[in-house]
């Protein structure tokens, strides 16, 4: 096996943030830290102990984290209209403010568009060179057999 072939394979040997294995592992993980998730314990009719689940799985941590990130972001959502409402009444005539904004976002959702492209194209690159270490590996097992 020549010193590229190995390169690729130590490449490919990585896993991606969203790959099955690493899922995998994620769970794993939070089984052995005794992950409990969010539920609701009452007894039932014949005596035996059950369990509402709520928040969809998540513990009472993530339950927290999730209701904070939403009200500091609808805090920030009101906080840029009252910005951008006092920069209407302002620039009465001209509106500069609110065009500046307007040209922000634009390059703003052109750089998050480039940034997801770049990502994709890097994504695909990946996969082309795990097919081709495949194929190395296929002919390698070929030529043996």
């Amino acid at each position: 096996m020549n010193t590229s072939v190995k390169d690729t394979a130590n490449a490919n040997n990585r896993t991606s943030s969203f790959s099955l294995s690493s899922q995998n592992d994620q769970w794993n993980h939070m089984k052995a830290k005794k992950y409990q998730p969010l539920v609701i314990k009452y007894p039932k009719g014949d005596g035996t102990q059950g369990e509402y689940p709520l928040g969809c799985g998540n513990s009472l941590e993530d339950v927290m984290l999730i209701i904070t990130f939403y009200i500091l972001f609808f805090v920030f959502l009101t906080a840029y209209f009252c910005l951008l409402l006092t920069g209407a009444i302002q620039t009465d005539e001209s509106h500069v403010i609110l065009w500046s904004f307007f040209y922000f976002g634009i390059f703003f959702s052109v750089g998050v568009a480039g940034a997801v492209y770049m990502g994709m194209k890097e994504v695909d690159k990946e996969n082309e060179q795990r097919r081709s270490l495949e194929e190395i590996r296929l002919k390698e097992s070929k030529e043996k057999a």
